[in-house]
């Protein structure tokens, strides 16, 4: 590929042959075509690379590494990356046409600043409905407040490269890491706002966010809380931009999620190391809701998982 890109958009992907190719049709099917797309295989073992290289365009790159994560792989990315401003892609969403085009406008706009810009996006549901996603846009004039609200994702940006020079993706996080980024970046660099809506998050069985209910239960609740808490430790400006109530009530919402998890799972043990970690002095009265549920629902999974556990002794006799 000749020439500076003035785009750089990097897909992680790893086991999604069969979605990958929409997410890479729709960074060729850009008006604006300045642009590089680096695809970061995280140790794939099905036909990813077919896949990537079935792409006859030198504007794709094509790099395969061992399973590191997401986190890892991102970061890989912006290593390689060349563009003047950088977009991330999950390999089962896809842009829309105007993405790019919309983005550089306003960017030479501004005289290319030091700074990140957003757009709207759609998000494709289960059910195979596309609803726009509503942003908080009355915070407008507190950014960290309103990508805090939103729990944002990192798809509907451009990041201006020198962000990167000083903050990365957190590599504990195995979810949530682009949160934990994003909320980092606005509280160093300005946002500009683009009313406009440019990709798509499709919602699946197999995403991340179902994902770290079910499998490896424990250690995904472990590392969420802590990388949550390692964002209010080493950012401590968070409190002058976002109410105590409000950063709280988040951090009991991902304990209340993780409980529930484990409650069904018949994991005891480490719903009551969760619920133990409860934020309720500074958190909103729906964290008493989330308490009382969760005690409430309690003894019929105890008496579930000791009926379950009877079943399995019968059948081992």
């Amino acid at each position: 590929m000749s020439g500076t890109p003035f785009f750089s958009v990097i897909i992680p992907t790893f086991n999604r042959a069969d979605l990958l190719g929409k997410a890479i049709q729709s960074v060729l099917d850009q008006t604006y075509t300045n642009w590089e797309l680096i695809v970061i295989d995280d140790g794939s073992t099905d036909h990813t690379a077919e896949v990537v290289k079935s792409f006859e365009d030198e504007r794709i790159g094509y790099y395969y590494q061992e399973n590191s994560g997401k986190s890892v792989s991102r970061n890989h990315g912006i290593e390689l990356s060349k563009g003047l401003y950088i977009s991330f892609l999950d390999d089962d969403d896809y842009l829309l046409e105007i993405f790019f085009e919309t983005f550089e406008k306003s960017i030479i706009e501004f005289d290319k600043p030091v700074a990140f810009f957003m757009c709207n996006e759609y998000v494709k549901t289960f059910e195979n409905k596309v609803i726009l996603n509503k942003l908080p846009i009355k915070h407008l004039d507190n950014p960290t407040l309103m990508l805090w609200k939103m729990q944002s994702s990192i798809r509907p940006f451009a990041i201006h490269q020198r962000i990167f020079e000083n903050l990365r993706f957190n590599t504990n996080c195995p979810f949530g890491q682009d949160f934990h980024l994003i909320i980092q970046i606005s509280l160093h660099y300005p946002l500009y706002y683009l009313p406009f809506t440019g990709c798509v998050n499709v919602q699946h069985m197999t995403t991340g966010t179902r994902k770290k209910f079910i499998s490896e239960l424990r250690k995904n609740a472990y590392y969420s809380i802590d990388c949550l808490e390692d964002l209010l430790i080493k950012q401590p400006e968070l409190f002058k931009c976002i109410p105590k109530k409000i950063i709280f009530s988040q951090k009991n919402h991902i304990l209340y999620g993780f409980a529930s998890a484990a409650m069904k799972s018949g994991d005891f043990d480490l719903f009551f190391k969760l619920v133990r970690k409860f934020e309720l002095k500074d958190a909103n009265y729906k964290s008493i809701y989330y308490l009382i549920s969760l005690y409430t629902r309690l003894p019929f999974y105890n008496t579930l998982n000791l009926f379950k556990n009877k079943i399995n002794e019968s059948n081992v006799n």
